[in-house]
């Protein structure tokens, strides 16, 4: 189930009810630089309502967009925690890289300082953490797409919900 994402909200009290997970396709007409920021600016609104996001790159593209994650979110304070979360954040870390994920950055819970913003790559769709909207904590989960037809289908294999962020281009008038 997608539905195109217009919600605009910020943090303040975390719901007892998790949002739709949060999918965005990185489109080829757009510069990496400006996908990383609008990305994380958008994703930053509301993680702590969200199962972890999940982007979806073509190939030529994953490598650069990784690195830019990377450095942006190295240098992101630790978050807040969601209240209930426990050891989910800690398992959830755990279990991707058990599912064959490869941790970038993050995934530490640092207690009372927060929890680190998390990023995996070479995530399966089949990745438990995927399929989970008990999960929450500030997790992007990465994966390599060949184009619009494969995004499709991994969407299509989605069990939980899904908001799918579309990117807004800048047209110029002639």
């Amino acid at each position: 189930m997608t539905q195109q994402d217009n919600a605009a909200t910020g943090f303040g009290e975390f719901p007892s009810q998790a949002l739709p997970r949060l999918v965005f396709v990185v489109p080829q007409e757009l510069p990496l630089a400006e996908v990383a920021e609008r990305l994380l600016r958008r994703w930053r609104r509301d993680w702590h309502q969200r199962p972890p996001a999940w982007i979806l790159v073509e190939e030529g593209r994953h490598a650069n967009l990784v690195e830019m994650l990377r450095r942006r979110l190295a240098k992101t304070s630790p978050l807040p925690s969601p209240p209930n979360v426990d050891g989910l954040f800690r398992d959830a870390t755990l279990a991707a890289l058990d599912g064959g994920a490869t941790l970038v950055t993050g995934g530490q819970d640092l207690s009372d300082a927060g929890l680190q913003a998390t990023l995996f790559v070479n995530v399966k769709p089949s990745l438990r953490l995927l399929h989970n909207p008990e999960v929450q904590g500030p997790i992007l989960c990465l994966s390599r797409s060949s184009g619009p037809e494969r995004n499709r289908f991994l969407l299509e294999q989605m069990e939980s919900p899904v908001r799918l962020h579309r990117f807004q281009t800048q047209r110029t008038e002639s």
